[in-house]
């Protein structure tokens, strides 16, 4: 009878070394689970998945039931770590002096398992060695084998996306772990848990910062931003967005004259998703004191005043700006559709260009015409011969007339006036409008998709 006792010593001594080994597991198994339901081929070689689920990529050694002797596999609860990936779980039976029938589980190297003893089994799953189906003595040992590797097409995050590739997935990681993110595989696949790549509040005003509700996905290398504004009627308020780590550094040391003192400006970057829409305003406190002759007593008043100043990043200026009756102009630096020119303007603090009457636009084509001719100094070499012909203004169209659509201005929701109307038939389906040539004061109909320059118009504030 001692002999059939061999199969539980050797796996005794097999579990007693598995003790021993630190514990490799998955950053988050729920996580994991959720990236793997995602992505079945998660695991495949080139993907750095690996190193967040190395238990559910198979690239740890086996968790096993281990037990010296019970009477029934499923009776065992106690769980331990292999030494090493060679080892796999074991399940063998044998019987005690009295013949009864126990089992002992662990772990057994390879050699083990090929033993050709009818009262042992071996699996390749993580704590799959309490199976209530028990070996029997006609039984051979045998593997149970399982696929470790799944070679379809491996989903990957690129470094340019801007979306987590699993967003409950990586709340997960980042609950389970507070460090995960400084490591390179958390930021590719989760850059917005991570602050890789944010969400900034966007409003082009407003009076208080926390009241801003939109919001805009930030670009990479770009920071959320807010600034102290004043509107055309001297209402104070903010501008939020985002900007490139050039203008937050400037808006970081910049200062502005406010009767006729210097102040810093209310104005900052802030690295964190959503995070700009706590800015106040920044005051300033002077003192007069008035000192009259009739009496030796002297009047001391304290004033506070919150001084404002208009937004630095909205000025007039810098090579590609032109000022034309009060108003300031520039033009996109590449062609584009009129989305795309749209966009542009109001990242430059802007709009697409409005006009109140014909002699305005041709006030404006024409100093282009002038500056593009090169008479104007530092343009001539920003502008072309031809390609400021068609530019997007914000005219769209309102009713699709064949013969007489209407206009008006987007931004304003004012009727174009038919003065400024030029061949605006066009296709039936053009319903956006570029100006008609330089040195002219009309439009003409043109396709929104079609691809032209923007004249922008910059805001007043």
């Amino acid at each position: 009878m001692a002999a059939k006792w061999i199969p539980i010593l050797v796996t005794f001594s097999i579990l007693y070394v598995s003790q021993l080994v630190f514990a490799c597991n998955d950053v988050s198994t729920s996580a994991c689970l959720e990236f793997v339901a995602q992505n079945p081929a998660m695991c495949d070689d080139g993907s750095c998945y690996a190193t967040l689920c190395s238990r559910t990529c198979h690239k740890c050694a086996l968790k096993c039931y281990s037990c010296g002797a019970v009477t029934r596999p499923e009776n065992c609860n106690t769980t331990i770590e292999c030494p090493s990936k060679e080892f796999e779980c074991v399940l063998s039976k044998s019987f005690a002096q009295d013949s009864t029938e126990v089992f002992a589980l662990g772990c057994a190297l390879g050699n083990v398992c090929d033993n050709d003893n009818g009262n042992t089994m071996c699996c390749s799953n993580d704590l799959c060695n309490n199976n209530k189906t028990q070996p029997t003595t006609t039984t051979t040992a045998r593997k149970l084998s399982v696929r470790r590797e799944n070679k379809k097409k491996v989903v990957r995050q690129t470094a340019a996306s801007c979306s987590d590739i699993h967003p409950d997935a990586c709340r997960d990681l980042l609950s389970s772990d507070a460090n995960i993110c400084n490591t390179t595989c958390a930021k590719t696949i989760c850059p917005v848990t991570c602050g890789a790549c944010k969400h900034c509040y966007d409003c082009d005003y407003v009076s208080d910062s926390s009241q801003c509700t939109s919001t805009r996905l930030c670009q990479q290398g770009e920071n959320c931003y807010g600034i102290e504004t004043i509107t055309a009627y001297s209402e104070h308020g903010f501008r939020l967005g985002c900007a490139p780590d050039l203008l937050c550094s400037h808006l970081a040391s910049m200062a502005v004259n406010t009767f006729g003192r210097k102040r810093a400006l209310a104005g900052a970057c802030c690295d964190g998703n959503l995070c700009n829409s706590n800015l106040k305003a920044v005051t300033t406190t002077t003192t007069t004191t008035t000192t009259t002759t009739t009496t030796p007593t002297t009047t001391t008043t304290r004033t506070t005043r919150t001084t404002t100043t208009k937004d630095p990043l909205c000025q007039c200026k810098g090579t590609n700006h032109f000022q034309v009756s009060n108003e300031c102009y520039f033009i996109s630096s590449t062609h584009g559709t009129r989305q795309h020119g749209k966009e542009y303007c109001k990242r430059h603090c802007g709009h697409l260009a409005t006009f109140t009457d014909p002699s305005q636009l041709s006030a404006v084509t024409h100093h282009i015409y002038l500056l593009k001719h090169g008479t104007s100094g530092s343009f001539s070499d920003f502008f072309g011969y031809h390609q400021y012909d068609h530019m997007f203004v914000d005219a769209m169209k309102h009713t699709s007339s064949h013969t007489h659509p209407t206009y008006i201005w987007e931004s304003t929701g004012r009727t174009v006036s038919s003065s400024f109307l030029s061949n605006v038939q066009g296709t039936y389906s053009d319903m956006c409008a570029i100006t008609y040539s330089l040195h002219s004061s009309h439009i003409q109909a043109a396709s929104c998709t079609a691809s032209h320059y923007a004249l922008c118009q910059l805001k007043n504030h």
